[in-house]
Parts: C-alpha cells; sequence; structure tokens
C-alpha cells in the first residue's frame, strides 16, 4: 500500500476529531460500554462549556470592541497544529490586535506599515455615539471607552498597560507585537485579560510565543516554540478555574534544520479532552516500510487512566483521505467524528 507522507496532516485530522493516550499496559481496562458514556457525557459537557465562554461578558465585550473597530476579535481563532499555521493564525490574532489599537488611535486610519508608539498615543478614547468615533483625553496607559453590544452607556473599559513591537520587513507585516498585556473591564469588573510575548527568527516569523488570554471563568495559555535546530513544539489548554477542558501538547522532529515535511522523524502529543485523553506517536521514518498506516501511527485512549481502546485510521476510498475510528478493547469500532459532533459545532466558532 502507498503511504502519504503528509503524516503530519493525518495527524492533526485526528487530534481535531478527538484523540490520544499514553501507553502503559498495566493500567486498569474500560469497557466498551463505560467508553461510550463517557464520550457522551463530555461531548455535551464541553459543548455546553464552550457555548457559555463565548457568552462570558468578556468575550461579547471583545467583539463589541472589534465591531466598532471594523476589525477581527483578536482572541479568536487558534487551533491548528501545523507548524506554519500555528504562526499564521497567532500573526492574525496579534494582527487584529494592532489593527483595533490604530484604529481607536487614529480615529479610523488603519495602517500595519507604520509603527504603533503606544507612548505617543496614550490616552482615554472614549465612543461618541453621535460621531461614531472615539474622542480623546490625556491618560498614563491606552484606554477605551466604549459600549457592549445592548448597552446605551460606555460600559466597558479596554486597558492596555503595556505595548511594544518590532521591525519586521521579512515578514506579512512592516512591523509586528513582541510584548502585550490588557485588560476588559465590564461593569467595573475585570472580565479578560491578554499576556502576549513573541520573539521573531531571521525571516521574522513568529518562533517563542508565550500567550495567557483569561475571559472569566476561562482561560486559554498557548505556548509555541520553533527556536530548536530539528524540533517544534507546540501546547494549548483551555481550562475552567483549575479544570482542563481541552488540553492539547504537540512535538515534531525533524531530520534537517530546514523543517519541511518530508524530514518528518517524529510526532508525539496528545489531546485530553477533560477526563479522557488520547496520546499518540508517529514514526514517520519508518513510513518506508510500512504497509498500512496504522504500522506507523499509534494512538491509544484513556479514560481517567484506564485503558479504553486504540484510534485506528482506515481510508476512504472515495475521498483519499484517512478517517479515524474509536476501537473499543471489545474490537467494535466506530466513527471518531461522531462521537464529538456537538462539541464540533460548538468549537467552529472559535477555531478554524
Amino acid at each position: 500500500m502507498k503511504m502519504s507522507k503528509n503524516l503530519l496532516s493525518v495527524f492533526c485530522i485526528s487530534i481535531c476529531a478527538g484523540l490520544m493516550s499514553c501507553g502503559g499496559d498495566e493500567t486498569p481496562s474500560v469497557s466498551a460500554e463505560n467508553a461510550k458514556i463517557a464520550f457522551n457525557s463530555i461531548n455535551q459537557d464541553l459543548a455546553q462549556d464552550i457555548g457559555f465562554m463565548l457568552d462570558a461578558p468578556g468575550y461579547t465585550a471583545m467583539n463589541s470592541l472589534s465591531s466598532l473597530t471594523s476589525s477581527s476579535n483578536p482572541f479568536g481563532r487558534m487551533s491548528s497544529f501545523k507548524r506554519n499555521e500555528v504562526r499564521a493564525q497567532i500573526k492574525s490574532s496579534m494582527y487584529a490586535l494592532r489593527t483595533t489599537l490604530l484604529s481607536v488611535a487614529a480615529n479610523g486610519r488603519i495602517s500595519g506599515d507604520e509603527p504603533f508608539n503606544y507612548n505617543e498615543k496614550k490616552g482615554v478614547y472614549t465612543w461618541n455615539v453621535g460621531t461614531e468615533t472615539f474622542d480623546r483625553t490625556d491618560s498614563d496607559i491606552i484606554k477605551i471607552l466604549f459600549p457592549t453590544e445592548g448597552s446605551a452607556t460606555n460600559n466597558a473599559e479596554f486597558q492596555l498597560t503595556g505595548y511594544e513591537e518590532q521591525s519586521t520587513p521579512n515578514g506579512d507585516d512592516l512591523y509586528s507585537p513582541t510584548f502585550v498585556r490588557a485588560l476588559i473591564l465590564v461593569g467595573g469588573v475585570n472580565q479578560a485579560k491578554l499576556e502576549l510575548d513573541v520573539d521573531y527568527g531571521t525571516d521574522d516569523e513568529p518562533v517563542l510565543v508565550d500567550l495567557y488570554f483569561f475571559v472569566s471563568p476561562y482561560s486559554i495559555v498557548l505556548n509555541f516554540d520553533d527556536t530548536k535546530a530539528t524540533a517544534t513544539s507546540f501546547s494549548q489548554n483551555l481550562s475552567k478555574e483549575s479544570e482542563v477542558l481541552i488540553g492539547v501538547g504537540l512535538k515534531v522532529v525533524y531530520s534537517t534544520s530546514t523543517k519541511s515535511e518530508e524530514d518528518i522523524q517524529t510526532v508525539s502529543g496528545y489531546l485530553q479532552l477533560k477526563s479522557i485523553r488520547f496520546i499518540a506517536l508517529i514514526r514517520a521514518g519508518d513510513v518506508v516500510n510500512a504497509n498500512d498506516i496504522n504500522d506507523i501511527i499509534d494512538i491509544t485512549i484513556k479514560i481517567d487512566g484506564g485503558n479504553a481502546g486504540k484510534v485506528i485510521l482506515e481510508l476512504d476510498e472515495l475521498t483519499g483521505e484517512y478517517v479515524p475510528y474509536v476501537k473499543y478493547n471489545d474490537g467494535t469500532t466506530e466513527i471518531l467524528e461522531s462521537l464529538f459532533e456537538d462539541l464540533a459545532l460548538e468549537l467552529g466558532g472559535i477555531l478554524s
């Protein structure tokens, strides 16, 4: 059987459908019936939590500000696991934030081709419903006063307490943020917070990213490290208070520093959906000798630490794409995507 070289893409498809767990033969076994009950429960619970997050005051306030400035929500769309797409989505979010700031500070003039001077732009920017612009007064930080959707008053406040950027002429934008500290208050209560630190490489692409986004009572922590010569790592957690709702970790090891998909040696990682964990190892170096893609991709499932089965990939002859199935301990199988339909619908609102 001819094997596809694009193993990372297959891995990403599998993760996005909902996979992973670590090996261990001495852990208890989970029956197929109990595994299905856990899948169904977590699918519904997570879908509900995502819906609650999208309706949270901090998230809706950010959307309101984005609407007033005709920019994208800088805290949306962050979910890719491919090295280049992670970079693209991080840059997209940073660009949306920068566009919002430039739009407010320059009364509608938006440009990514000039630096944003934080000290020069300090002030209180108050939304004027009559002129549909922001009026400015002096301040020691940047404050943006604006109404959330349906409010007749400026009941929300965006504070930018720290901001730095650097010239990135070889990237998509001539200037890109390296340090951001911001928060949103609604009715005087802190409802959202953003902390972002970014380092850029010689080609002006993000190579080291630490991001913390809080929208009460949820938080997202993202780390991306492309500074190693032959490895790239990525992790992202969505938590509610101290409980991890969705967690992802991924490490790709390459044979050369060019880091092309053809040079992938191994891909390892996990996906956590509350008490369910999918952990995977792809041995890309064995692709030449493998007759079945499942010989080089090993994905096991754990529920509350117990072994619940494996994920296997089967080729759809009509589409030419691999479809992930759950194979329970009793040998029965089920399409993985069907187990998380409710969650997938809710994630569609914030993830690409």
